[in-house]
């Protein structure tokens, strides 16, 4: 029962949405498991510890926000779970950076690293996650929001990031908002715009 009722609570209607915004939705969830996947999986394979789920959970949030939307599933439930996966760790109160400090020295002990050098690496490789969502276009606000986490985590905004976490996922608590905005989108001409850099507000 309660599957059917998430099931129901995750369903939209698509029949309103142009073919070019199902296929521009469907493409950025495509283009989530290119360059920026492999920039994650580069981190993740680099580094254990504390941020590695972080990046994970955080850089697929947009791929479940769009990758079923032709089918009429706005992937609410699974953003809401990863939101707060991610949210717990960055907020947890013995500190994100701390314990990301912490996996750096056994890290690098473990791989026979300098501690300098090894954190150099995982800089440069967070810094490539971040430049490859900056990539990544975005239609509407939970798209940006999604898209911002991953970027503020490879920019090591760990403050920033919690804070839009938060947001997306207040939005993801709210079934009537988040089927709204999941889809929303603005054309003008003929062209699908960007948010927020394209749409002019009232």
């Amino acid at each position: 029962m309660r599957l059917m009722q998430v099931l129901q609570e995750d369903s939209i209607n698509v029949d309103g949405l142009p073919p070019e915004v199902i296929k521009a939705f469907t493409d950025l969830a495509n283009q989530q498991r290119g360059a920026p996947e492999h920039s994650m999986l580069k981190v993740t394979q680099f580094y254990a510890g504390v941020l590695s789920p972080v990046v994970e959970h955080a850089g697929d949030l947009i791929h479940r926000m769009t990758k079923d939307i032709k089918y009429g599933s706005n992937g609410r439930q699974y953003v809401e779970n990863k939101c707060k996966t991610v949210y717990n760790a960055l907020t947890y109160p013995y500190g994100f950076e701390k314990e990301i400090n912490e996996n750096i020295q056994s890290n690098a002990k473990a791989n026979n690293m300098d501690v300098d050098r090894y954190r150099e690496r995982l800089y440069h490789l967070l810094d490539q996650y971040a430049e490859a969502h900056k990539q990544l276009p975005t239609y509407n606000r939970p798209q940006y929001i999604a898209n911002a986490i991953a970027v503020s985590l490879g920019e090591q905004e760990w403050n920033q990031a919690a804070a839009m976490t938060r947001t997306l996922l207040r939005l993801a608590n709210d079934t009537e908002k988040w089927n709204q905005q999941v889809v929303d989108y603005r054309m003008e001409n003929g062209r699908l715009l960007l948010y927020p850099d394209d749409w002019r507000y009232e």
